[in-house]
């Protein structure tokens, strides 16, 4: 029987960043939310199940590519779509030109952010992508389906890019506002066993509470022009959360909301309540605006097991001409009230922090000022990312305005390697500061010691003493490009952090705190790190046998303590 009278198969790809969620962990699967909200529509509509079988490919941008397009081709499916974001795609171009090369008939969709803002641009690169899908898919995917995915059909579907019959590329009209709208009625992936939570895996799981952001700052895609917010029916979330949080295979939630506190209380009370009593306490992250942050949800969310036993919030910048030129308006004043009122009520938190260097109206004192600032609230770690000036966003639009002098990657990540006040020589001492600091912070008795050096200089100016003396005894760094991408950052720190946690390394980093300190404040633990780590790197035992003669002598928290925090090294007895 030929393809045409059977079940059409159909592939949707979604690659991630390996090791994010839960950071260093490999071996549980991400179930991307993008590709399950499309078949889960598929499933939902009695017509297109029928004619169409959807399966899922979760993989991550590591993964060997060309392995892919034989796994895809082995499939033989009439279509394969990607969900296609700033960190993949390069991975879909490559990917999806192979698989057109083993499957010249079938056709190729590609749906999501990178690609709705920069649709012409995506089918003119990628001249296999038959059909490029702008803005929320659910409900568009579900009609190039019905259409049986032929050309001649495209014309009648909102917001979609396609080449006509003479090869002209035709972008459809539409109301997003309209779409966005039918996205909230979408079925729950988890309640139709799109997403099996019950395969035999440890599985690491996306919620999603509703879409848009009010908020409209210059460097972000999930701001509306318009600012409105769609949820998803609330019944239906909490039934999500009652299927995620009480399953044991579930390792890891990730509530993917701009932040969850921007809906009604009526929305986000019944949500966080229901987290707080289910009967397993999943390690959960949530994005989370110190502005839109008041003592009730302080009090409700301090009682859920986050990961890390985390609050993390966006600083971004402390300089208010960075800020005036992001629309994004917060003062130190209201972030130092509001993290001393989040200690008072739930002192047992720990506070993370995202910052971004290169953002136009800053520079690299700028930089170290936020930083400093950033420090002085007592964080437990700080997040430092380049400025990316990315489709869709303010930045985007006057990313051609010698006002900014914004110097970019040409490629998709579209990093920012200058602008008008940010200089290139200022970027590159901000990567390397960042670069250095991951390193600090993961040893967290040189990181206390460091920063609580007594005087009233800046804590970033110890930050960088501490870096110069370990510079000079270790310099990993040396002959890393600046000319990096989200790629290639992700790897340099991973490989950087892998590098600074072998045992005879973290001994220098050790050593170099010594150094340093001698003399300013009692340094037991940095000692003790350096003897552990000293014994480590010389002595023929087994890493666990040491690790256990160490417990024994100091207790496991203490060793525990001034172990390198990096869970992604693979080679710490090396």
């Amino acid at each position: 029987m030929s393809r045409d009278h059977m079940k059409k198969k159909g592939v949707i790809v979604g690659l991630s960043i390996p090791g994010i969620y839960p950071p260093g962990r490999t071996d549980v699967v991400l179930d991307t939310l993008a590709p399950a909200f499309l078949k889960s529509c598929v499933q939902s509509d009695p017509d297109l199940n029928s004619r169409y079988d959807i399966e899922i490919i979760n993989s991550t941008i590591d993964t060997d590519l060309e392995a892919l397009a034989r796994e895809i081709s082995e499939k033989d499916p009439y279509f394969v779509g990607y969900s296609v974001y700033v960190w993949n795609y390069e991975q879909m171009r490559e990917n999806s030109a192979r698989v057109r090369e083993l499957l010249p008939d079938t056709k190729l969709i590609a749906g999501g952010p990178q690609v709705s803002f920069t649709a012409e641009e995506t089918l003119l690169e990628n001249p296999q992508i038959d059909l490029v899908i702008c803005g929320e898919g659910e409900a568009r995917f579900k009609d190039v389906l019905r259409g049986d995915i032929q050309h001649e059909m495209f014309h009648t579907i909102p917001l979609v890019s396609y080449r006509d019959a003479k090869g002209e590329i035709v972008q459809t009209s539409g109301d997003m506002g309209a779409i966005r709208r039918e996205m909230t009625t979408v079925p729950s992936p988890f309640q139709n066993g799109t997403i099996n939570l019950d395969d035999g895996q440890k599985h690491s799981v996306m919620i999603e509470t509703f879409r848009g952001c009010p908020m409209r700052c210059s460097y972000c895609q999930w701001g509306d022009p318009d600012g409105t917010l769609q949820k998803f029916q609330l019944e239906q979330v909490l039934r999500d959360i009652d299927i995620v949080y009480n399953n044991p295979n579930v390792e890891f939630a990730y509530l993917v909301d701009a932040n969850l506190f921007y809906t009604p209380r009526t929305h986000w009370k019944p949500i966080v309540e229901r987290i707080r009593d289910a009967s397993r306490k999943i390690p959960t992250v949530a994005t989370l605006d110190i502005r839109a942050f008041n003592d009730e949800m302080v009090e409700l969310f301090s009682q859920l097991e986050l990961a890390f036993n985390q609050f993390h919030f966006g600083l971004q910048s402390t300089n208010p001409e960075a800020l005036d030129l992001a629309n994004r308006r917060c003062s130190d004043d209201l972030w130092l009230s509001r993290i001393k009122r989040i200690r008072e009520i739930a002192p047992q938190i720990e506070i993370s922090l995202d910052m971004i260097y290169g953002m136009p109206g800053d520079d690299y004192d700028g930089f170290m000022s936020t930083v400093d600032f950033a420090l002085k609230l007592e964080p437990t770690r700080l997040y430092m990312f380049p400025l990316q000036v990315l489709p869709g966003t303010g930045y985007w639009d006057l990313k051609d305005d010698p006002k900014y002098g914004f110097k970019l990657s040409d490629k998709p990540e579209y990093m920012a390697y200058s602008n008008a006040t940010y200089s290139e020589s200022d970027m590159r001492r901000s990567y390397e500061f960042s670069t250095w600091f991951q390193a600090l912070q993961r040893f967290y008795p040189i990181r206390d010691a460091v920063l609580s050096i007594d005087g009233d200089g800046r804590k970033v100016d110890n930050v960088k003493t501490y870096f110069e003396y370990l510079k000079q005894k270790i310099d990993p760094i040396l002959g890393m490009s600046f000319d990096f991408s989200i790629h290639s950052d992700n790897r340099i720190r991973r490989h950087f952090m892998n590098t600074m946690a072998l045992p005879k390394n973290a001994k220098l980093a050790y050593d170099a705190a010594i150094e340093m300190m001698s003399g300013k404040r009692d340094i037991d633990d940095v000692r003790l790190g350096a003897e552990f780590y000293d014994r480590l790197s010389r002595s023929g035992k087994s890493p666990e046998s040491i690790e256990e003669d160490f417990k024994g002598l100091y207790g496991a928290d203490r060793v525990d303590y001034v172990k390198c925090n990096w869970v992604n090294s693979d080679n710490l007895g090396a």
